[in-house]
């Protein structure tokens, strides 16, 4: 069972100034993410190597997909739970764009061997979702809440609201993990899997609700 959503908890749609408070929340709510302690395994220097990778994700979805994020109490400007949404058609992303919301920035600091570990999984997860998703489709390419706030529906808030909507306009929602509690998630919140694979020696899944 997952958590329900609380009814006082409702998700409220990032602004732009917020991509970097977003962007910070992802990545302390990812820090000790399979994929992210192999490309970082230096705790003390993990955070910095990995938050250009959210704020980069954070940007794009704020200006062409959909950005929630949720407090406990109140909408804030460092938000406890953030999910970022992309459409189908719309994650083409051109050079300018890739540099002006700060992708050449990804990979700095970071060993040779994390930065190429991190483009093959991420090359390999494009791949194998191009291989078995529809022509159009709603992407959750970031969900994540911080761990002192887990528990108390926030996910379930952050996920619920884009897949009603997606499911009214006849749009699955596809979306992978690597992580047996996130696989749990997703399965009872609606979704199943599609497609598995192994990239790095990770089990990967995609999952999809309709």
């Amino acid at each position: 069972m997952i958590a329900p959503a609380a009814p006082d908890m409702a998700p409220f749609p990032l602004a732009r100034r917020q991509a970097e408070a977003a962007a910070e929340t992802l990545t302390i709510a990812f820090l000790n993410d399979p994929l992210v302690t192999r490309i970082c395994p230096e705790e003390a220097t993990r955070a910095p190597l990995i938050l250009p990778v959210f704020r980069y994700s954070a940007n794009l979805a704020i200006h062409y997909g959909q950005a929630w994020g949720i407090d406990v109490s109140k909408p804030a400007d460092s938000p406890c739970g953030v999910s970022l949404w992309l459409h189908s058609w719309r994650m083409i992303c051109p050079p300018w764009r890739w540099f002006a919301y700060g992708g050449h920035k990804v990979g700095r600091g970071m060993a040779p061997e994390g930065y190429r570990m991190l483009n093959e999984v991420s090359f390999t997860i494009d791949r194998e979702r191009d291989r078995i998703a529809p022509r159009r489709y709603l992407y959750l390419s970031n969900l994540g809440v911080l761990p002192e706030c887990r528990r108390q529906g926030l996910a379930t808030a952050l996920v619920q609201g884009p897949c009603e909507r997606a499911a009214r306009q006849g749009l699955p929602v596809l979306v992978e993990t690597n992580t047996p509690d996130s696989l749990a998630f997703y399965r009872a919140a609606g979704f199943g899997v599609v497609r598995s694979f192994k990239v790095w020696g990770m089990e990967y899944y995609i999952l999809e609700r309709r």
